[in-house]
């Protein structure tokens, strides 16, 4: 009776064991599920932000609308400093030569 005892023991303590292993594989194959849907779900919302963010079609007409009026005015400016430089450069002349 003594030996189906100590067997009955340790039929017991393995039984003990192997759902003590058991259950902490599926805990850590849990945690390691949760930690990897955490990190899904931040990778979205950045994705979300980053889109929120992108211009609209509309937006980036109106944007190149504006560029164009843009060097328009540079064009202009460009002519006005061009006759300036000439007339600067007329007056430099006068008085070096006047001097």
């Amino acid at each position: 009776m003594s030996e189906e005892l100590k067997l009955g023991i340790q039929v017991l303590q393995f039984v003990c064991m192997f759902g003590l292993a058991l259950y902490t594989f599926i805990s850590n194959r849990r945690v390691a599920k949760d930690t990897e849907l955490q990190e899904v779900k931040h990778r979205v919302t950045v994705v979300e932000e980053r889109v929120r963010n992108i211009p609209t079609h509309q937006t980036v007409a109106e944007m190149m609308g504006e560029i164009k009026a843009v060097r328009a005015e540079l064009k202009g400016i460009h002519v006005q400093l061009e006759r300036l430089e000439v007339d600067v450069n007329r007056v430099n002349d006068y008085l070096l030569n006047n001097k």
